[in-house]
C-alpha cells in the first residue's frame, strides 16, 4: 500500500480529505497519513458522556454563499441550519496590542447598521447533524488512512510516486531552519453540570474585558445541537477557552497575523515552491487562517491543478 501510492496526504483535516477525496474519485491511487489519534484535524468533534456533542478544538459552524460548494458538503453530511450568534476580545486572543497586529484581520469581520446579530451574512449556515468527524469519515471512505504516523520522523518510508500534499506546519517540514512562525492556540476547559439544562442564553458568550479573566469565550454546547434531541439530554456542558502561545506543532491553531511572520512564512514558502512533487498547504502549510468553506473551495481548486493533464503543478499561490 505504501510504496503503491501515487498521492501521499499528510494531514487528514479538512483540507487533505477534500484533496484525497479528488484524487481518488479521479482513480487515483491515494494514502492519507495523520500523527493525530484521530481524521478531521481542528474540525475533530466528540460526544460526551451526557450525549453532548463537543467540538474538540473550539466550536466550528459551515456557512458559504457559493451553491455549488453547499451542494459538495452536502454529499457528506445533512446540516440543519444555525442562526444564531472587538478591540478587548482581540488582545486577548493574540496576546499583544491590536496595533501590532495585521490589517488583514479586520477582514473577517462585516459590521452593519442593521439589528443583524451575526457577524456575517450567508444563504447557507449549519452544522452537520452527525457531526464534522463523520463528515470528513465519509469524505475519506474508500481511502487509506494511518493515523498514529508522523510523517516528518518517517520521511523515508513513505515515497509517493507522483506527489507529496503536506497540510501540516510549513516551517516543521523544513525542520524550523529559519526560524519558526508564531502561532496562538487555545486551552479548552469542560465542565459538567448535571443538575441544570441550559446555563447561558446562546452558544457562545465572549469575555472581551481583561479584567474579568484570561478566557476569551465560554461555550455551552447543547446550544449548537438539533433542539428535539438537546431536550432529551439531562444537564449541560461548558467549555472555557483560554489563548496561549504553543511550543508544541500540534497546538497550533491560529497563524500569528503581523508582517514579520508574514516575512518569514514567505521565506519558507518560496522553498516550498522551489521542490519537486511537493505540495504544502492548508491554514498551517499557506500560514494563513481560512473559514470552512474557503478552505474546502481552496482545496478544491488545488485537486484540479493537481489532475490537469501535463507535468503536475505544486504552487499555493
Amino acid at each position: 500500500m505504501i510504496a503503491d501510492s501515487e498521492f501521499i496526504i499528510v494531514g487528514a483535516g479538512l483540507t487533505g480529505a477534500v484533496i484525497a477525496r479528488a484524487m481518488h474519485d479521479a482513480g487515483r491511487r491515494v494514502l492519507v497519513l495523520d500523527r493525530r489519534a484521530h481524521i478531521a484535524g481542528s474540525m475533530h468533534d466528540h460526544a460526551h458522556a451526557s450525549g453532548v456533542r463537543i467540538h474538540t478544538y473550539g466550536p466550528h459552524h459551515f456557512r458559504t454563499n457559493d451553491e455549488d460548494l453547499w451542494a459538495y458538503v452536502n454529499r457528506f453530511a445533512r446540516f440543519f441550519t444555525y442562526e444564531k450568534f472587538v478591540r478587548g476580545y482581540t488582545e486577548k486572543q493574540w496576546g499583544v496590542p491590536a496595533t501590532a497586529l495585521g490589517p488583514e484581520l479586520a477582514g473577517r469581520f462585516q459590521v452593519h447598521a442593521d439589528d443583524e446579530p451575526r457577524l456575517m451574512r450567508h444563504v447557507h449556515q449549519g452544522i452537520p447533524v452527525d457531526g464534522y468527524a463523520r463528515m470528513v469519515e465519509r469524505m475519506l471512505e474508500g481511502i487509506p488512512v494511518m493515523l498514529h504516523v508522523d510523517y516528518l520522523a518517517h520521511r523515508e518510508a513513505f515515497k509517493p510516486s507522483r506527489m507529496l500534499v503536506f497540510t501540516g506546519p510549513i516551517d516543521e517540514f523544513f525542520g524550523f531552519d529559519l526560524g519558526r512562525l508564531a502561532y496562538r492556540g487555545q486551552r479548552r476547559a469542560h465542565d459538567y453540570h448535571p443538575d441544570v439544562d441550559w446555563l447561558q442564553p446562546s452558544h457562545q458568550v465572549n469575555n472581551p474585558d481583561p479584567a474579568n479573566g484570561p478566557h476569551v469565550r465560554t461555550i455551552e454546547w447543547k446550544h449548537m445541537m438539533e433542539p428535539p434531541y438537546a431536550r432529551r439530554i439531562s444537564g449541560t456542558v461548558l467549555t472555557r477557552e483560554t489563548p496561549f502561545t504553543p511550543s508544541d506543532p500540534g497546538d497550533y491553531e491560529y497563524p500569528f497575523p503581523d508582517q514579520a511572520n508574514r516575512r518569514l512564512y514567505e521565506r519558507y514558502r518560496d522553498r516550498a515552491r522551489a521542490l519537486d512533487s511537493v505540495l504544502i498547504c492548508g491554514r498551517l502549510g499557506e500560514y494563513r487562517y481560512y473559514d470552512m468553506d474557503h478552505a474546502i473551495a481552496r482545496a478544491r481548486l488545488l485537486a484540479r491543478r493537481l489532475l490537469q493533464p501535463g507535468p503536475l503543478v505544486a504552487t499555493a499561490s
